[in-house]
């Protein structure tokens, strides 16, 4: 059976190691605060950015908008001008098929 000199020695000793793995653990508790305190410092900044691409997004955004309105117009020019192109195209059939009437009228020479 161990003395009571012993006893307090492996006391002592526990102790010792207690404070030992208290002193690491208490600089691993400081080294992450610090390491917790960059990744929202960096979040903040990733966060500021998306907000700048944001805001570029949505003007670009506006720009396709207006782009998309102006092709529309254009479109619609280009429909009229087809339409216009067809009642020309029915009306040179009506006059060519008048002018193979009057050929055919004609007596050959």
């Amino acid at each position: 059976m161990p003395t009571q000199e012993e006893r307090l020695s492996a006391v002592e000793r526990a102790l010792m190691d207690i404070n030992h793995n208290e002193t690491i653990l208490l600089g691993m508790a400081v080294k992450h605060e610090e390491l917790l305190r960059e990744i929202r410092a960096t979040l903040a900044q990733i966060l500021a950015r998306l907000d700048a691409h944001d805001k570029q997004f949505a003007a670009i955004d506006k720009r396709f908008d207006d782009h998309d309105k102006q092709f529309a117009a254009i479109d619609k020019r280009f429909d009229d001008h087809d339409k216009r192109f067809d009642d020309h195209d029915k009306r040179f059939d009506r006059l060519e098929a008048l002018l193979m009437q009057v050929l055919a009228r004609l007596p050959e020479p």
